[in-house]
């Protein structure tokens, strides 16, 4: 259960963490950029080439957490293929509804931290549940624009 739980959410926190390139006007843009867009329209300007996008999955009911991470760039040249069987993980979850996120930033000069609150109800082979996702983006500037050095996933299933 737990496998098919993680593979799920990792599909789930991609689409979320990985978007459409636009110009970062400021850190709140480029992370409201990163958590609305569609996981077919990928791009990389929003991101720092050595960027690592960190996941922990909390279970809760006595289950250790699962943390894991991978670098962008090694993302961006497998193309998105996981190479885990995420279509049976994914077999019967169903995300039913998800909040706007609720973005707090924290903007130093040359770094901001973006810290993005949603809650997502789900259905997984009829269980019905709600799963609070926090995206920490940390942004540096590189010249006058704003890119993602790293970002880190939490989904709390608690």
């Amino acid at each position: 259960m737990r496998l098919r739980i993680l593979a799920s959410l990792v599909g789930i926190a991609l689409a979320g963490g990985l978007a459409l390139a636009a110009p970062g006007s400021d850190p709140k843009a480029v992370a409201e950029r990163q958590l609305s867009v569609p996981n077919s329209q990928i791009a990389w300007s929003d991101w720092d080439p050595e960027a690592i996008h960190t996941i922990t999955v909390k279970y809760g009911q006595g289950q250790p957490d699962d943390h894991f991470s991978y670098s962008v760039a090694d993302w961006a040249q497998r193309k998105g293929d996981t190479g885990f069987e995420s279509f049976l993980a994914l077999q019967g979850y169903v995300e039913k509804e998800r909040s706007p996120p609720r973005i707090v930033i924290t903007e130093e000069p040359s770094s901001a931290t973006a810290t993005a609150v949603t809650t997502v109800k789900y259905d997984w082979q009829g269980h019905a549940g709600t799963m609070a996702q926090t995206d920490r983006f940390s942004l540096t500037r590189k010249g006058r624009k704003w890119v993602i050095r790293a970002l880190h996933t939490t989904m709390d299933y608690r």
